[in-house]
């Protein structure tokens, strides 16, 4: 809940600050991509919560970034087939996938070591 809470804390912070930074490449960077690279992390979380209610959630980094990678498949390449004016972008599938890897890295350093076994 706690990556949730701080993901939705940074999309805020990221679309109210969006219009006020000068550097065009940071600019483009918070525009473009930001938001999917937190949004990967929140989104395992979130689906952690439900996969928890039936077995183990999933916290190795293969089984992370096959659930993205797959999510990633569908907003980007399912997703503008069937929805009028939506664009697909491969490199947001990557972003997304970076999201992952922050969160694998969030939950590997805060669960206790011998749960560190993938």
């Amino acid at each position: 809940m706690a990556i949730i809470a701080v993901v939705a804390g940074l999309y805020m912070l990221n679309e109210s600050a969006k219009g006020y930074v000068d550097m065009p490449w940071l600019a483009g960077f918070l525009s473009g991509y930001f938001n999917d690279i937190i949004c990967g992390a929140g989104f395992m979380a979130y689906c952690n919560i439900f996969i928890e209610l039936w077995k183990r959630p999933l916290k190795n980094l293969p089984g992370i970034e096959a659930v993205l990678l797959c999510a990633g498949l569908f907003w980007e390449v399912g997703a503008p087939l069937v929805v009028p004016g939506s664009v697909g972008d491969f490199w947001d599938i990557i972003a997304y996938m970076a999201g992952g890897l922050i969160y694998w890295c969030i939950i590997t350093i805060q669960r206790p070591e011998k749960e560190n076994q993938c």
